[in-house]
């Protein structure tokens, strides 16, 4: 991980980034660009893109050795079962550690907003995947829908007069994914992130 390059600007290709207190170590250039890479080859596609953030949390009892097993089904029956309702979903996925002996992921969905204007029927379908993949049923609290800094997601329409702002603004949210901290003492032998490439 020390070999991989960090910036602590406070932008990113004339973006913001996130800025609270977990910021102070730096970003991870490698995930910033693709979470960049992966807004843009959406709004190019689409028009309109819903980009939705949440977190996936693992039980308690679950065997550590699941965990990156977990998180590839997740993505890969998820982002399937979307695929063929027509959403055209790309997602990130990052994983983090801190205090606790289970990791979590922090997670970016974006979907064709001309199909999906709401993340309300994505979430609970992300809920229901993460049940089958944990064998967990009721995965309340499990799967956190990030609403505690504000709505858990954004909708870009590329032609509307402020979509500069709203997308400063959703970038500067999804950047929390890039940050250095509570990724640093994760295993060698694990993916730090995954998903969808461009």
């Amino acid at each position: 991980m020390n070999t991989l390059n960090i910036t602590t600007s406070a932008n990113y290709n004339g973006l913001p980034v996130y800025n609270g207190s977990k910021a102070s170590d730096g970003f991870y250039v490698d995930i910033l660009n693709r979470v960049y890479g992966v807004l843009n080859a959406q709004i190019k596609r689409h028009n309109k893109v819903l980009v939705i953030r949440f977190d996936l949390h693992f039980p308690k009892e679950m065997d550590v050795l699941q965990y990156n097993a977990a998180i590839s089904q997740f993505y890969d029956r998820y982002t399937r079962k979307l695929k063929r309702n027509g959403a055209d979903p790309k997602m990130i996925w990052v994983r983090e550690q801190y205090r606790s002996q289970n990791p979590h992921y922090h997670c970016i969905l974006t979907v064709d907003g001309n199909k999906h204007r709401a993340p309300h029927s994505l979430l609970a379908l992300a809920a229901e995947h993460w049940e089958r993949v944990t064998g967990v049923e009721q995965v309340d609290g499990l799967v956190d829908y990030c609403t505690q800094a504000g709505p858990g997601y954004y909708n870009l329409r590329r032609n509307d007069f402020d979509y500069p702002d709203v997308y400063g603004e959703c970038f500067k949210r999804c950047s929390y994914l890039a940050k250095v901290n509570t990724k640093e003492g994760l295993p060698h032998e694990k993916h730090r992130y995954g998903g969808s490439r461009i």
